[in-house]
C-alpha cells in the first residue's frame, strides 16, 4: 500500500459532512484525529488513522467504553485500519522536541506512552510508527532524509506559536510514508468558515491561518520537488493556493 500513487486525506472540518461515504472505497484513505467519528457514523473503515495531540486519542477509547462505537464498526477497524504516528509519541522526545500536552510530561510518558497508546493500538489491524525530525518554520530535513517526517514548529523570538496540523503534520507524514505518491486529494481541512464536525468548535482557527501563511510558499516547493499534486474536494478551503497541476 505504501506504493500508492494517490491518497485521500480526511480531516475534522465541516466539508467532510458533504462527502460521499461510498467514495472512500475508490482510494487509499488517511483519516486525521476527530475525523474518525465520521467513519464510525457511516460504519466504514479508513486505511490509516493518525493523530498528533495525545489528548485527541482519549475520546476514541471513551467512545468504545460508552458504546458509542458499534462492535460491527470496531471489527472493520480491526480488519482494515492501520494506526499511524511518529516515534516520539508517548516518549520524553515528544517534550524534548518542543511539543506538549495539557496533562504534562509525566502523563505523556508514563500514562499515555506506557498504558494508553499500547491499549489504543490493540483496536487496529497494524501499527506504523515513523521517525520524525522537527523543523522550525521550514521543511529542510525532508531534503536530507525523506523517510523521516519533516514536522514543523513555529518558534519566533523564543515564543512558540500554534501550528496548523494539515500543513505542519499531516502532509509531512504522508509524504514520508508514501514514496511514490503523485496525487493527494483532501477534504475536511481548511474549513475555517465553519466549526469542526466532531466538537462544534472553532478554537485555534486564527493561529492555523497564520501558520499556513508562514508555510505556504515552502510547502508548494516541497510538493513540486516531490512531483505531488494536491487537489481539494472542498473548493472553498482556505488552502486553495496549494493546488497545482503538472
Amino acid at each position: 500500500m505504501k506504493n500508492n500513487k494517490q491518497i485521500l486525506l480526511l480531516g475534522p472540518g465541516a466539508s467532510t459532512k458533504r462527502f460521499k461515504p461510498s467514495d472512500v472505497d475508490k482510494i487509499t484513505t488517511v483519516s486525521f484525529s476527530g475525523n474518525i467519528d465520521w467513519f464510525a457514523s457511516n460504519n466504514i473503515s479508513c486505511d490509516y488513522w493518525t493523530f498528533l495531540d495525545p489528548n485527541s486519542t482519549l475520546y476514541f477509547l471513551e467512545n468504545i467504553k460508552s458504546g458509542e462505537y458499534s462492535k460491527e464498526w470496531l471489527s472493520k477497524i480491526k480488519d482494515n485500519t492501520t494506526i499511524l504516528y511518529n516515534t516520539f509519541q508517548g516518549t520524553d522526545d515528544f517534550y524534548n522536541k518542543g511539543f506538549t500536552t495539557s496533562r504534562g510530561k509525566q502523563w505523556n510518558t508514563n500514562i499515555f506512552g506506557g498504558e494508553i497508546l499500547p491499549e489504543l493500538c490493540k483496536y487496529f489491524k497494524d501499527v506504523n510508527s515513523i521517525p520524525e525530525y522537527v523543523n522550525n518554520n521550514t521543511y529542510d530535513s525532508h531534503y536530507i532524509d525523506r523517510d523521516a517526517s519533516a514536522l514543523v514548529k513555529h518558534i519566533l523570538d523564543g515564543t512558540a506559536y500554534n501550528t496548523d496540523k494539515f500543513i505542519c503534520f499531516v502532509l509531512p507524514i504522508v509524504v514520508s510514508l508514501f514514496p511514490e505518491l503523485r496525487k493527494v486529494y483532501s477534504v475536511g481541512f481548511g474549513d475555517f468558515n465553519e466549526p469542526r464536525i466532531n466538537t462544534g468548535t472553532t478554537l485555534g482557527y486564527e493561529g492555523f491561518i497564520l501558520s499556513y501563511n508562514r508555510m505556504k510558499i515552502t510547502l508548494i516547493d516541497l510538493l513540486k520537488h516531490n512531483n505531488i499534486e494536491l487537489e481539494f474536494i472542498n473548493k472553498n478551503t482556505y488552502f486553495k493556493e496549494l493546488e497545482w497541476k503538472k
